[in-house]
């Protein structure tokens, strides 16, 4: 295989939607979410970090000390980024569930009870000229939640870490693509 500088893919630009668990999936690359999907808004300019893990157990013989063979214990996804807006959506997603509500003239934000979850399901978009990559997870939830800072010198941002709930039925996540290169 040659090297192909065309293949070198910058996420220049994107975003990032959560919608319930069990919304209809996203189907292509191109395609409109469901309504269901609601933006998060803007993100700091470091974007979306994508970690997959896997985790191995080596099996070893009395005869060689070389590992004779491996097992695939656990796989994982995990979505980093770092929210820059406080919106509706934004800020019980990154607090992990909650509800924001409006009266009286003002929100007002309530925090999940100590045994309620929020999975979501969660869309990346990205693109890369007319290349357009959507990274789908239909079941995830925000694993760590973490402070944030208010100063006069820096904006205000929610950090979250999404990480990958799976059930055993369907595929655990995809990624689709306008970029036909890929392929080849």
């Amino acid at each position: 295989m040659t090297n192909a500088a065309g293949k070198v893919i910058v996420g220049a630009n994107g975003t990032v939607y959560v919608a319930p668990v069990g919304t209809a999936a996203p189907t292509t690359a191109a395609a409109a979410l469901n309504v269901a999907f609601k933006e998060l808004g803007y993100l700091t300019e470091n974007g979306v970090t994508v970690t997959p893990s896997q985790g191995q157990t080596p099996i070893m013989a009395w005869q060689t000390a070389y590992k004779i063979r491996t097992l695939v214990t656990e796989r994982g996804l995990v979505l980093d980024f770092v929210l820059r807006e406080f919106n509706v959506q934004s800020l019980p997603f990154a607090f992990g569930g909650g509800a924001l509500a409006f009266a009286g003239g003002e929100y007002k934000y309530t925090p999940p009870t100590p045994e309620q979850t929020d999975p979501r399901a969660l869309v990346l978009d990205f693109l890369d000229g007319v290349k357009k990559y959507r990274l789908y997870v239909p079941n995830g939830q925000v694993e760590d939640l973490s402070g944030f800072s208010v100063s006069r010198s820096a904006p205000a941002e929610l950090p979250v870490k999404f990480s990958l709930n799976y059930s055993g039925s369907g595929d655990p996540w995809n990624i689709f693509t306008t970029d036909l290169g890929i392929g080849s």
